[in-house]
């Protein structure tokens, strides 16, 4: 592709003679217009080298003198530029300038023909956009200059990270092999670049914290098998102990049921026994009735003999008035003599018939008096046979309120005896219950002792800074298993 150079040619003498018309023209106005055109883009203090370069392209442009010169001074001043304003306020400070002197001219050609005023503007146009061309080129030409000097920049940077990066990750992944192995201990030690050096101060904390977990894990892992073996063990011995239990059980939920079976029985017996002091209660209800008409009867025996008795006191009281009488008759027939010898014999009779009486009498009256004291002393028998039947009834009611109360709480003990033996059945089922449940436990702890000696296993394969290899490490923490086993 053809340069800006070979693309741009100057002018044929007849142009550039039109050419020097707009210079003369225009030139009075460059100063002020160049000025204004620099001040609409920011640029107020314009030092005055500048504006000679400016004037000094100008007059080249104006004319068609698009020599090597112009070209070099061109780039300068474009370039220069363009390291102070950006592109869109470059076109804009170029429009500014062209209008400027556009309008310079007109005020100079107006009074022309119109020819001649196009041809003068013409001319003005061709100058100002070839050096707007040129400008540009050596703009962009900057533009791409600065770009490939940043591009370069950056891909020097990106190349430099790069190979930190390559180098970080390089680092990194033999740390990450080394861990992959199983390696906990070595630390990346070598520094790395700053914003890469956060990556390895992390890896190695992390790695510190992974040590440590691995460690806690595998510490925690073996105490979980001691502890497993413990709890297999005491769910063994709990396991025999529910076993005994539930024979226990067994046998005292049958004790119980006997036991039950010999309270009711014991119940029944006693609402037996309770029916027999009822009836030996009015038995003896009825001994103490007719023993209490036995004493009436006695005592009305007593009056009666104590009634005899005055009798016979008067029957003797005769008896030895008769034999008084007799013994009168006797001696009045004494004093009568023969005559009385009959009289006499009679009054010896009735006088013997008289002692005999008395002495019946004295018998009879010995007799009951004997009687009569038999008699009192059957009453006075009857009176404690009584008293003693009484107290046997009054016993006989205690006895009975006694056996109320036993056979009362012989059947609450009964009805007791069979909610202790149904609890008992239902402590039984309980038990059974928990010996399956301590089963399942057994092979629970057995499923976790095997989880824990598995975890060991997978986790020993890792070495720390605390050991020398996992697998002593493993050894040694589960050394105390062992001998707990």
């Amino acid at each position: 592709m053809d340069s800006i150079e070979d693309r741009i040619k100057p002018w044929p003498a007849d142009k550039r003679v039109i050419g020097e018309a707009v210079r003369d023209a225009v030139l009075p106005q460059l100063g002020p217009v160049l000025k204004a055109a620099y001040a609409s883009v920011g640029m107020s203090d314009v030092p005055e080298e500048m504006l000679q370069q400016e004037e000094r392209k100008f007059k080249r442009i104006s004319t068609g003198d698009f020599c090597p010169a112009y070209f070099a001074e061109q780039a300068v001043i474009a370039r220069n530029i363009a390291t102070q304003v950006s592109y869109p306020d470059y076109l804009a400070g170029y429009a500014f300038y062209a209008a400027g002197l556009t309008s310079a001219l007109v005020d100079k050609v107006k009074w022309k023909s119109k020819s001649r005023r196009d041809a003068l503007l013409l001319s003005l146009a061709q100058s100002i956009f070839s050096d707007v061309a040129v400008a540009m080129n050596h703009f962009f030409a900057g533009e791409a200059e600065r770009l490939e000097r940043e591009r370069a920049e950056k891909r020097a940077v990106l190349e430099e990270e790069a190979r930190q990066v390559e180098h970080a990750v390089a680092v990194i992944g033999q740390g990450l092999m080394r861990l992959s192995d199983g390696d906990l201990a070595t630390m990346i030690q070598e520094p790395l670049k700053a914003q890469y050096d956060r990556l390895r101060q992390d890896f190695n904390a992390a790695l510190g914290n992974l040590a440590s977990a691995m460690s806690t894990v595998l510490t925690v892992a073996s105490n979980i098998g001691s502890g497993t073996q413990e709890v297999n063990a005491s769910i063994s011995d709990l396991s025999s102990r529910t076993e005994q239990q539930a024979a226990s059980l067994e046998e005292t939920a049958a004790a119980l049921s006997e036991i039950t079976t010999n309270v009711a029985s014991a119940s029944k017996t006693t609402d037996e026994a309770k029916q027999i002091t009822l009836a030996a209660s009015r038995a003896a209800d009825k001994s103490t009735a007719v023993v209490a008409h036995a004493e009436e009867a006695m005592q009305r025996i007593e009056q009666s003999s104590q009634q005899i008795s005055n009798i016979i006191g008067v029957i003797d009281e005769i008896a030895f008035q008769t034999n008084l009488l007799a013994l009168n008759a006797g001696v009045e027939a004494a004093r009568a003599g023969e005559a009385g010898k009959g009289f006499a014999v009679v009054a010896q009779e009735v006088r013997e018939l008289a002692q005999r009486s008395a002495t019946a009498a004295k018998e009879i009256k010995s007799l009951i008096q004997n009687s009569s004291a038999e008699v009192g002393k059957g009453v006075q028998l009857f009176r404690e046979t009584s008293s003693a039947l009484k107290v046997i009834g009054e016993h006989i009611t205690q006895i009975n309120r006694q056996m109320d109360m036993i056979a009362t709480t012989s059947r609450e003990q009964a009805v007791g005896l069979a909610e202790v033996n149904s609890a008992m059945s239902a402590m039984d089922q309980n038990t059974q219950r928990n010996a399956a449940m301590v089963e399942e436990l057994l092979a629970a702890a057995a499923t976790l002792d095997d989880q824990s000696a598995m975890l060991r296993e997978q986790i020993s394969r890792f070495r720390t800074d605390r050991t020398e290899d996992g697998h002593r490490l493993s050894d040694r923490q589960t050394r105390p298993m062992a001998r707990r086993a």
